[in-house]
């Protein structure tokens, strides 16, 4: 079972990682217009296969040694997919020209598959009540819970990379805020117009709980880098051409943008500090 747990996922690993950086064509996606990689329903596969193997013959130390060989497996699955997004968003990011397309797509396709990664340990843990006796049932869901925070730090590693592109294409906005083309009172807006134009194209194909990560995190970040706008060098705040008044309007046009999309009240406690 070693050996097969460990060429098995291996191989998922290789196909995996070859699948992401050709990019030939969109993912796969579910009826729900999901992205989603085919490994999430095979790396399931696996782990289900030799537990029920093992489950058929003990329900005490070698299922439990099974799950921790399956664990392991996923431990270096989980860490070769992490190298993988963030080599390939370097990449991106310094040659995005030169990169194969579809790069936003796969991204989306990582996360959305983490959380159902996430999924499918939780039901495995559900099913240890059943198949293993209590002194090993602790331990067992303890390395299930692991594989889970696994994957969960994969999804948000996807998240960083795409408030990273979002944020990377307003850059020339946020360099004009505080400036002399802040006072012509469009900055903040054309900002604003290019955060709906992303979310819109990736809330066709994200998971939930991705999008609600997403939204919180650029709200975050947007935050940030107002003020720490106020520190660039081409900033001057030019009271009696209204600068206060701008302030003002910007922080409503943040506020009411974003609680389209986030609880408005947690909206007005993020732009607080502005």
């Amino acid at each position: 079972s070693r050996k097969k747990i460990t060429e098995w996922i291996g191989n998922l690993l290789q196909s995996e990682t070859r699948y992401f950086l050709e990019r030939k064509a969109i993912p796969d996606a579910d009826g729900d217009d999901r992205y989603f990689t085919p490994a999430t329903v095979d790396l399931f596969q696996i782990v289900k296969q030799h537990i029920d193997m093992a489950s058929g013959v003990s329900s005490g130390r070698l299922l439990s040694d099974i799950i921790g060989e399956c664990v392991t497996n996923i431990s270096s699955f989980q860490k070769g997919l992490l190298r993988l997004v963030e080599a390939e968003s370097l990449k991106y990011f310094e040659k995005p020209e030169s990169a194969n397309p579809y790069f936003e797509d796969y991204v989306i396709m990582m996360g959305n598959s983490s959380l159902r990664w996430i999924e499918n340990m939780q039901n495995l843990s559900g099913l240890m009540d059943d198949l293993l006796k209590p002194e090993f049932l602790g331990p067992a869901q303890k390395l299930l819970k692991t594989a889970s925070d696994g994957f969960l730090g994969i999804a948000k590693a996807t998240t960083k990379t795409l408030v990273d592109l979002i944020v990377n294409a307003v850059k020339s906005c946020l360099s004009q805020l505080f400036a002399l083309e802040w006072y012509s009172d469009t900055v903040v807006e054309t900002m604003i117009a290019t955060y709906e134009d992303f979310f819109t194209d990736y809330q066709s194909h994200a998971e939930d709980f991705l999008m609600v990560k997403l939204i919180s995190d650029v709200l975050e970040r947007t935050v940030i880098l107002y003020i720490e706008s106020m520190r660039s060098r081409n900033a001057r705040l030019r009271m009696q051409q209204g600068a206060e008044n701008l302030i003002f309007k910007d922080i409503q046009t943040i506020q009411n943008f974003f609680s389209r999309f986030r609880d408005p009240k947690k909206v007005e406690k993020s732009v607080d500090p502005l």
